[in-house]
């Protein structure tokens, strides 16, 4: 989806008033090593009704969440503060979680098996790692 889509269904989304609620009821897992990111990624998607798991700077942290629980969807730095996120992805993958990567990386720089979740990358706007977000589940924001 290009950032222009992105905008218009973000619009369509505020002017229905379900900007709020896109991600009603989905457990969401963050694993993010910036800080200031990682509040702000919460903060977006708490207000678009996601209930957030973690931010988890760490991949053992992440990992051990999911141990304990599965979440809906995820979002993934793929540079995280003790190594890259391939084994959160791989875990995810296992327990049918879809999940987005949200980087500075390009989408080649990516492990093959990893083709299929999509890229959104680093700067980008809240719209559409939320739209990227609502895709992962299925729905036509």
């Amino acid at each position: 989806m290009t950032e222009g889509q992105a905008r218009r269904v973000a619009n369509d989304l505020e002017l229905t008033g379900n900007a709020d609620t896109t991600l009603r009821g989905k457990r969401v897992l963050v694993a993010e090593d910036n800080v200031i990111l990682s509040m702000h990624l919460s903060m977006m998607l708490e207000e678009a009704g996601a209930t957030v798991m973690g931010p988890y700077p760490f991949v053992d942290e992440a990992l051990g969440a999911l141990a304990q629980e599965s979440p809906d969807l995820a979002v993934l730095d793929y540079e995280l503060a003790t190594g890259n996120s391939r084994p959160i992805a791989k875990r995810l993958t296992d327990l049918s979680v879809p999940f987005a990567f949200f980087t500075s990386h390009d989408a080649c720089d990516l492990e093959p098996w990893s083709t299929d979740a999509p890229v959104v990358c680093k700067p980008n706007t809240d719209e559409t790692l939320i739209v990227t977000m609502t895709g992962l589940l299925g729905h036509d924001a």
